[in-house]
C-alpha cells in the first residue's frame, strides 16, 4: 500500500517542529525547500509528502520531487475545504498514473474550480480546464 499525506503550510511547519526540523525560510519551489521536504517524507516512512498553499504546490514522492505554481482563483466563494480539494484532485492523479507535477496540477484545478464554484466540480468542469492547460491531452 501506498501512503501520501498532504498537508498545508501551518502543518508542515508543525510536523518539521515534531520531527528537530523547521521548516526553511526557503520559498516551496526552492531545491532546498525539496529537499527539505524529501528529509521529512523519509523521517515519515511514507510514500509521499505533499505541501499546497497559496503560492503552489511542491510534493516529494518516492525519488521524484516536484513545483507547480498554484492557480489564482477569478472569485472567492468558499475557502474552507479547499486543500481537502487539493488532496482530492492530486490522488485522483496518482490514480490516474500522471507524472508528479500533474498531479499536483490536478490538485490545484480540482481546488480552484471549488474555491470559486463553492461546491464540487464535476468531472466536466475540472477536464475543461485541464485542457486549457494541456492542450491536446484529455483527462481520462
Amino acid at each position: 500500500s501506498h501512503v501520501y499525506l498532504g498537508v498545508n503550510r501551518s502543518e508542515i511547519r508543525f510536523i518539521g517542529k515534531l520531527l528537530g526540523k523547521p521548516e526553511p525560510p526557503n520559498r516551496l519551489e526552492t531545491e532546498s525547500y525539496a529537499g527539505w521536504l524529501k528529509d521529512l517524507k523519509e523521517r515519515l516512512q511514507i510514500n509521499g509528502l505533499i505541501v499546497h498553499c497559496s503560492e503552489g504546490a511542491v510534493a516529494a514522492c518516492n525519488e521524484e520531487i516536484a513545483f507547480v505554481p498554484a492557480l489564482k482563483a477569478h472569485q472567492l466563494t468558499c475557502l474552507t475545504g479547499s486543500g481537502d480539494h487539493f488532496n482530492g484532485g492530486f490522488l485522483g492523479g496518482v490514480l490516474m498514473h500522471l507524472s508528479l507535477a500533474q498531479c499536483l496540477q490536478l490538485g490545484h484545478i480540482t481546488s480552484v474550480l471549488y474555491i470559486e464554484k463553492g461546491h464540487t466540480p464535476s468531472k466536466e468542469q475540472v477536464s475543461a480546464l485541464w485542457n486549457e492547460f494541456y492542450k491536446g491531452k484529455e483527462l481520462e
